[in-house]
């Protein structure tokens, strides 16, 4: 589960409601990620928080090692195409970890556990996705959420 805290609470209640949302300074448009209370350019505590569509790039990842049968799973850092600078830690689901490629086109999903809705993103790409033969072999990204669904 999340830390949460005053900072981080209308973030973490966004996400429950399936809405990313990143705070703006309303007095010289930074966008401030991860929440804070002040504007890290110049100092405003004037932030307006401000829902996203989730559309990004894949910047960076990670595809561990998992043991045998065990569904990977792929972390990544996704840069947010409407809040530049803004990146974001997620896991990448509906494609088959070997197919991730740096700079791929990412749209938002979620997916639920016991501790809340998180942020997923998954390929835009129709070739990229993952067929449906092959989610059968591991976490099936609409079991999970699905990448790409419930973008608002």
């Amino acid at each position: 589960m999340a830390r949460i805290n005053h900072d981080t609470i209308d973030l973490w209640q966004g996400w429950q409601r399936r809405e990313l949302r990143v705070d703006r300074c309303a007095d010289c448009g930074t966008w401030v990620f991860p929440p804070r209370p002040f504007c890290p350019d110049c100092w405003s505590d004037t932030l307006v928080g401000t829902v996203l569509t989730g559309a990004g790039r894949l910047v960076s990842y990670s595809r561990p090692r998992v043991a045998p049968g065990a569904p990977p799973v792929v972390s990544g850092v996704v840069a947010l195409t409407e809040a530049p600078g803004v990146r974001l830690l997620a896991r990448i689901e509906g494609i088959e970890p070997e197919r991730v490629t740096l700079g791929m086109q990412l749209a938002l999903g979620w997916w639920e556990d016991a501790g809340g809705v998180y942020p997923q993103f998954g390929p835009v790409d129709a070739d990229q996705v993952r067929l449906p033969a092959d989610a059968a072999r591991g976490a099936d990204a609409a079991a999970a959420g699905g990448a790409g669904q419930g973008a608002a």
